[in-house]
């Protein structure tokens, strides 16, 4: 924790201190950030690297999503592919949008009917 709190975007690790670090004024989003340690863990058998390096597939336990947030500017497909490979797995958490109301100018979430 005080290496992560030492952090500052001068420190010479500007990847490690865009990941562990977050403007305050995200912090009504109660994000959970993983980050996974490819050289030390035992379960490097069960991760998948895909797109040369860039991308991992981790197993864990699907049921724990219980909401998954759209950004406004998501688009139609992406939105129902992602509904989709839930429905797949026969779990189906909250789904929502957000949307700019054109009223008062905020974002708002809105629930998405699957």
């Amino acid at each position: 924790m005080d290496k992560r709190n030492s952090e500052h975007k001068n420190s010479g690790d500007l990847g490690r201190f865009v990941v562990l670090n977050k403007d305050k004024i995200w912090e009504y989003e109660q994000e959970v950030r993983l980050i996974y340690d490819l050289v030390s863990t035992k379960m490097q058998a069960e991760v998948l690297l895909q797109n040369e390096g860039k991308n991992i597939d981790i197993p864990f336990d699907h049921k724990m999503i219980s909401k998954v947030i759209f950004g406004c500017r998501s688009k139609e497909k992406n939105v129902n592919s992602i509904i989709q490979k839930f429905s797949v797995l026969e779990h189906y958490p909250k789904f929502q949008k957000m949307n700019l109301n054109p009223s008062t100018l905020k974002l708002e979430a809105l629930g998405i009917t699957i």
